[in-house]
């Protein structure tokens, strides 16, 4: 939960990680930082407290690698487009481009 609203400076040998999620999902207070960010009015230059998140069904841990999560869900046409174009850039761009 935020435990305060005052500005600390980060000290020389300290560091920090943008919160997940799941980190807040994992700490119990999720609603907390909702909440309090609601209430508060803030702008997240991360959109990591109202954000969705996905956790793994049980059915999920039994298939694998596998998700059959979407099956049967539609999607537009331009949507379709744009993820495969994504995913194809990302490809080629990794390590493993060039592999066959």
């Amino acid at each position: 939960m935020p435990r305060s609203s005052k500005l600390e400076p980060v000290k020389p040998r300290e560091q920090l990680r943008i919160a997940h999620p799941h980190d807040l999902l994992e700490s119990g207070d999720w609603h907390a930082w909702q909440r309090d960010c609601f209430a508060s009015e803030r702008v997240q230059p991360f959109k990591q407290v109202f954000r969705e998140l996905y956790v793994i069904t049980k059915q999920e841990q039994r298939d694998g690698a596998v998700s059959r999560r979407y099956d049967g869900q539609q999607i537009q046409t331009r949507q379709g487009l744009a993820v495969t174009v994504h995913t194809l850039e990302t490809l080629e761009n990794t390590e493993f481009s060039g592999v066959s």
